[in-house]
Parts: C-alpha cells; sequence; structure tokens
C-alpha cells in the first residue's frame, strides 16, 4: 500500500525528529553541566525515544496496541544489529524504562532472570570517544556487599548517549527492513496509526 518513497520520507522525518528533539536535550544537559549546573532532566532522554521505538517497533510486529513487544522486537531483531547487548536486555529496558517513565516519575526496579535488578544511567558527554561510552552502556555492575549470595542483585547501567546515537544509526536499518522483510506489518500498522480517532 505504502511505496518505497513514502517509507524513506517517514524514516527520514522519523530520525530527523529524534536528533532534533534528544540531540538537543543531551547538548542541553551535557551544557548544564559543563556550567556546573548539575541538574536532573536525564530522564528526558529515555522517555523521548521510547515512544518513537515503539512506534517502529510496530512496524515490526503489526500491532500498534502493544507497547512492550513493539519496544522489545525493535531491539532484539534491529538495535542488536548495533550491539547484541540490546537483545539480551530488551525486556529491561521496556519494562524498567518505558513503564516507569512514562507512568510514574522514575525508572522501575525489579527481578531479572532471578537476580534483583535495579537501574542506573549516565549522559555522557558526546565528544568522549565511542569506545568510552562503550565501558558505560549496557553494563551490569554486581553488588557484592555479601560474597555468600549465589545470584547478587545487580544495577544495569545504561549510557543515554550512546543508546541515543545507537537509535538514530538503526533507523535507516529499519527503513530498508519496512521496505522488505517487514512490508506486510509496515502496512498494517501504519493504516493503524493513521486511522481517524472519533472522540465522543
Amino acid at each position: 500500500m505504502y511505496n518505497d518513497k513514502y517509507i524513506e520520507d517517514l524514516f527520514n522525518n522519523i530520525k530527523n525528529s529524534i536528533v532534533n528533539d534528544v540531540g538537543l536535550a543531551i547538548k542541553a544537559y551535557c551544557s548544564e553541566y559543563h556550567n556546573g549546573n548539575i541538574t536532573s532532566g536525564f530522564f528526558a532522554v529515555p522517555r523521548l525515544l521510547l515512544p518513537e521505538i515503539d512506534g517502529m517497533g510496530a512496524y515490526i510486529t503489526g500491532n500498534v496496541n502493544s507497547t512492550a513487544s513493539n519496544i522489545e522486537s525493535y531491539l532484539e531483531k534491529i538495535m542488536s544489529k548495533i550491539d547484541d547487548k540490546y537483545s539480551v536486555y530488551a525486556k529491561f529496558i521496556s519494562k524498567i524504562y518505558r513503564h516507569g517513565l512514562l507512568h510514574q516519575h522514575e525508572p522501575k526496579n525489579c527481578k531479572y532472570q532471578g537476580r534483583d535488578a535495579a537501574w542506573s544511567f549516565v549522559v555522557s558527554n558526546p565528544n568522549n570517544p565511542i569506545e568510552i561510552q562503550h565501558k558505560y552502556h549496557l553494563v551490569e555492575n554486581q553488588i557484592t556487599f555479601d560474597k555468600s549470595i549465589q545470584n547478587p542483585p545487580f544495577v544495569l547501567q545504561t549510557d543515554m548517549t550512546l543508546f541515543y546515537k545507537d537509535v538514530v544509526d538503526s533507523i535507516d536499518r529499519m527503513k530498508q527492513e519496512s521496505k522488505t522483510t517487514y512490508r506486510k506489518t509496515f502496512d498494517k500498522a501504519r493504516n493503524e496509526q493513521l486511522k481517524v480517532q472519533i472522540l465522543t
């Protein structure tokens, strides 16, 4: 139903929107931090990115009403081609960040693979070398206050600057796969997204 040019334009618009919104938020945060104004505001990055990931993930699942499945599918099938850790932590990111940040003030804590798990993230300077950013991205930091614990709790640290970059880098791949692998589910989800909502 939707031709290749339509798909090209749509994903180019999504990419531009993410760069303009999230890229600006990261620059503003880093500028404030550099000026000694250590403020909150870093929740803005995942709050802005996860709905976009949800929307693009719908083109994989064909179901616009399944947020968790859409986010997990996008992380597992598209972003894992950039970094395979996205597949490992897809459920964690979806449940902890998306639901916590869009329905309450902060991400949630949880049990993950039988272990108590918590979250932590940084917004690194975008000028840092990429290998430095990777050291702090999707890394489990075990909490080892008691060496006798069999499955020690951990904190999953995420670098939101790198997460943003990876999302931006993933869009061209999703654009191509929407023309081929996910063509039917793309059409189905796009029809649903564009459906006129009747308010009573």
